[in-house]
């Protein structure tokens, strides 16, 4: 008898989708990323994307993972959903380009 095993299963592009939320502003930013947290910290201190630019060396700012490992197809999605959850919970949202 067949079991889950014996078909694999199709590979998908994972990607970690995290909150940067700077309390000195009280603005977030939620993005996809394929860094390790750690790395996307130090990523963003040396060349913030566009949207956090104006954040400060010494704003107080928490970097957290909202969804580790989920299909980039059901990316925007979740990163539309999260958007709408910290804007209503008085956050003002800063937006990344959208994609060519």
């Amino acid at each position: 008898m067949p079991t889950f095993r014996d078909k694999p299963r199709p590979p998908q592009d994972l990607i970690t989708v995290y909150l940067a939320a700077n309390h000195s502003t009280k603005e977030a930013y939620i993005a996809p990323t394929d860094l390790l947290i750690h790395e996307l910290v130090e990523h963003h201190r040396q060349s913030p994307p566009e949207p956090i630019r104006h954040w400060k060396p010494d704003h107080r700012v928490d970097y957290s993972c909202l969804a580790y490992s989920i299909p980039a197809a059901e990316s925007e999605q979740f990163i539309e959903k999260s958007i709408r959850e910290e804007e209503s919970k008085g956050w003002k949202v800063l937006r990344r380009k959208a994609s060519p």
